[in-house]
């Protein structure tokens, strides 16, 4: 079992030192866990308590409206939201135990289940500072309003990150995103979102002695020849004194990336609609737009699943995460893609397709700010789960699945703040959770025998 608070005896003192961890400030003191405290004794019932959670989501400026569903819930995402006390995802079970970083690498999938975890923090009042990495590690990046169009160079020279930067590190919540981005659910008054919510390359640190790193759709780190740059840059990300963990997914195809730097360089241009973005996902020879949507569209089964993650193992951005000098301080989980059905033949993976087909709400594709549950017609797998839901019309607003999924992840790694959550699973059958091996810190995909495949496998 991994031990919770296996490298922390006491406070760290929160400095960017020669093994890069980042951080501005003494942080002198003890950690403030005060706002871990909550608890079934609570004068507010678990269903209360996850209603302001929800309630906060859908209002509070911190979560895209793209991520944010109002259905009528009399007929869609029935099952779609934690409406029942032994189901309510609550505020503590977003929150990192004290002495745990955690970094988030992959697609906007990874950035939604940050935003939810950072969620968790902003509303407890325990974020301290927010630092965005790119200003502090790539000094090679002559304007970062074009970081989509980096391709990888100029490995060592991004390498050399300012002490002088972090300091200058600001408090979350301090101004907002420049116009374009919108938060909140479609029907709220105002639409603004916090300036943390553009970034990609992001640091927040918590008074709770907590942190988290979030490297989502950042090209410099994610292109084919970008992911070349980890072995050296992780380093860099790792922070002394904690337990540094990370989820990793595949990211996006070299073509993703290459749309978005044209429309940074030129706002008019209409960036192409890609059917499948998702490194991975497609197999090579796939001929054409058409039957890759086709593709997209078609239920991704188990046998999928197992392609996909004999594929992302041999990506270059795996390798550096779990390469032998990163092994000795890193603890790596690959997550493979809501889209597909549970069931790849690995052990050491964490399925995001179980909690999202036990709680089935995801965005409308075609009309925002809306859900749907109809996974094989509405929604192109590959968008987003819904972070919260809302009844039109009302504040009546829930828990998504998204919530569900990232306290799911949380508890699987023993990362969470809260050891006994308020969301249970409704049958341990339905579990996404993996243990790791008994001689392992952290976790690698292993696949299974033939005479190992069984009823085990919904533990995979």
């Amino acid at each position: 079992m991994l031990p919770l608070l296996s490298c922390v005896a006491s406070a760290p003192s929160y400095r960017g030192g020669a093994s890069g961890s980042l951080e501005p400030g003494s942080g002198t003191g003890g950690w403030n866990t005060s706002a871990l405290n909550v608890s079934r004794t609570n004068s507010k019932s678990a269903q209360e308590l996850s209603s302001d959670f929800a309630k906060y989501l859908a209002e509070g400026h911190g979560v895209p409206t793209d991520y944010t569903c109002e259905v009528d819930l009399n007929s869609v995402c029935k099952t779609g939201v934690v409406q029942d006390a032994s189901h309510a995802t609550v505020r503590v079970d977003l929150m990192l135990a004290p002495g745990t970083h955690l970094i988030l690498y992959g697609s906007s999938h990874m950035k939604e289940i940050g935003i939810g975890i950072l969620e968790a923090h902003r509303m407890a009042n325990v974020v301290t500072k927010r630092g965005n990495l790119e200003e502090a590690l790539f000094k090679s990046i002559e304007d970062p309003d074009l970081s989509d169009c980096d391709a990888g160079s100029d490995v060592d020279a991004g390498l050399a990150y300012d002490p002088a930067v972090m300091k200058d590190w600001a408090e979350v919540g301090e101004e907002d995103a420049y116009e374009g981005w919108h938060c909140n659910k479609i029907s709220a008054e105002a639409s603004t979102c916090k300036a943390h919510i553009a970034d990609d390359f992001q640091r927040f640190t918590f008074s709770t002695g907590a942190a988290l790193t979030l490297v989502t759709n950042y090209g410099p780190l994610q292109r084919t020849s970008g992911q070349a740059r980890l072995e050296q840059m992780l380093p860099h990300l790792k922070m002394e004194g904690l337990r540094n963990v990370a989820f990793v997914q595949a990211p996006h195809v070299d073509e993703y990336f290459d749309q978005h730097c044209k429309k940074q360089q030129d706002e008019s241009y209409q960036p192409t609609r890609i059917p499948n973005t998702f490194q991975c996902v497609i197999e090579d020879g796939s001929d054409g737009a058409d039957r890759a949507e086709m593709k997209l569209r078609a239920k991704l089964t188990p046998e999928k699943a197992t392609k996909h993650v004999n594929c992302v193992v041999e990506l270059p951005f795996y390798k550096a995460f779990t390469s032998e000098a990163q092994q000795k301080w890193l603890e790596t989980t690959l997550m493979v893609p809501w889209m597909y059905e549970p069931g790849a033949q690995f052990t050491g993976i964490y399925e995001m397709g179980r909690v999202s087909r036990e709680y089935r709400c995801s965005v409308d594709e075609d009309v925002q700010g809306r859900g749907t549950d109809n996974f094989a017609v509405k929604s192109v797998p590959g968008t987003h789960l819904c972070m919260v839901v809302c009844q039109d019309g009302s504040d009546d607003c829930y828990a998504g699945p998204l919530l569900a999924l990232a306290s799911d992840m949380l508890q699987t790694t023993h990362a969470s703040a809260n050891p006994t959550p308020f969301m249970t699973r409704a049958s341990e059958q339905n579990s996404s959770r993996t243990e790791p091996a008994q001689n392992n810190s952290f976790y690698l995909p292993t696949p299974l025998d033939q005479d190992e495949m069984s009823a085990e496998l919904s533990r995979p």
